[in-house]
């Protein structure tokens, strides 16, 4: 059974910033925010159940149970198609992932012309064929590219399944993922999911930033939810400095000016009000790495003022993490590359 995932109550944004841009570049950009609300439970998965965790924004769906998919049956052969269904098969190799020898793939099945074919209107199903077994099922609502590997991210000495997944879409990268573990010896011969990431119409960690107590310019970035993450100080005092420069005598950017003359003195946020968060498309690049021999994956997100969006960017947020005994996320480090005229401490 396929769970619906929740969306997240959105908080209402004065559109201060935005204003000051084209009445064309606008529209491209509601048009981008809206195909990124509708990847929005784009994956689902079987044998998925979902809870709040302890930050009201933020949605995390918790460990599945085991996904069983033995009588899996797909529309056409690989690589062909049939005006009866409108279904395009395709066979994507992933190599030899897990190393004993067989070819592992992925078998996706988009529908064609005559529009969605499965339930809730994806357009996607997906099939993770490992040893010639199918163990995980996967739908999204647009055509995707898939990159897989083993790895032990859970120090358990068994390897999972990493399955990074990307929605082909026409803006900024955007970026899934699936984490699969075996089941222990003696509980049968199944793959569960492990615990995934969705906040706010995107997959992204819940990281926000708030003014502090200094400067509402000074920013206190925490990932909410994972207590042991070191918070991040960002000082963005250069950076609206320059937006003052740049655009003191620009009639076009007269809002963007004001607000930056605001922000630097004081009169738009108040200390500990959040002024930033992650940049609408979510995680925009995924990839392994090693903490202190712990193997781990790195979550990328852009970073920038609520108001401002991606014409006030701050820089990339990079969410180090693996997964603890329970298969929960475990957040090992969070660190920031800032842009220029960001300082952080």
């Amino acid at each position: 059974m396929i769970n619906n995932m929740k969306k997240s109550p959105k908080t209402q944004r004065a559109p201060i910033i935005t204003l000051c841009i084209l009445t064309l570049t606008a529209a491209v950009i509601i048009t981008a925010v809206a195909i990124t609300a509708s990847l929005s439970d784009s994956t689902r998965h079987p044998a998925e159940s979902d809870t709040w965790s302890a930050t009201e924004n933020t949605y995390i769906t918790e460990a599945a149970t085991s996904v069983a998919v033995s009588d899996v049956t797909h529309s056409v052969p690989p690589g062909k198609s049939t005006a009866d269904t409108g279904v395009t098969t395709d066979t994507i190799s992933l190599g030899d992932i897990d190393n004993n020898g067989m070819q592992d793939a992925i078998i996706a099945e988009g529908a064609a012309a005559k529009g969605p074919l499965w339930e809730d209107e994806y357009n996607l199903r997906w099939t993770l064929m490992l040893n010639d077994a199918p163990v995980y099922i996967g739908y999204n609502r647009l055509m995707c590219s898939f990159k897989a590997e083993c790895i032990d991210i859970d120090d358990d000495g068994e390897n999972e399944i990493f399955i990074m997944v990307s929605p082909r879409v026409n803006s900024m990268p955007l970026e899934e993922y699936v984490v699969l573990k075996k089941e222990a010896a003696g509980e049968g011969d199944e793959w569960k999911e492990l615990q995934n990431t969705s906040a706010d119409g995107t997959n992204a960690f819940p990281i926000r930033g708030y003014a502090g107590k200094e400067s509402p310019a000074i920013i206190d970035i925490i990932c909410e939810g994972f207590d042991n993450v070191e918070v991040i100080r960002a000082d963005t005092t250069r950076h609206y400095q320059e937006i003052l420069d740049k655009y003191k005598d620009n009639k076009g950017f007269e809002l963007m000016y004001k607000y930056a003359d605001a922000v630097l003195n004081g009169e738009k946020y108040s200390p500990g009000e959040q002024v930033a968060q992650t940049t609408p498309w979510g995680i925009h690049k995924l990839r392994t790495d090693n903490i202190d021999g712990h193997a781990c994956i790195v979550a990328t997100h852009g970073f920038g003022s609520i108001e401002g969006g991606k014409y006030d960017d701050f820089g990339n947020i990079d969410i180090y993490f693996n997964y603890d005994a329970e298969g929960r996320i475990h957040v090992l480090k969070m660190s920031m590359r800032p842009y220029d005229g960001v300082d952080v401490e």
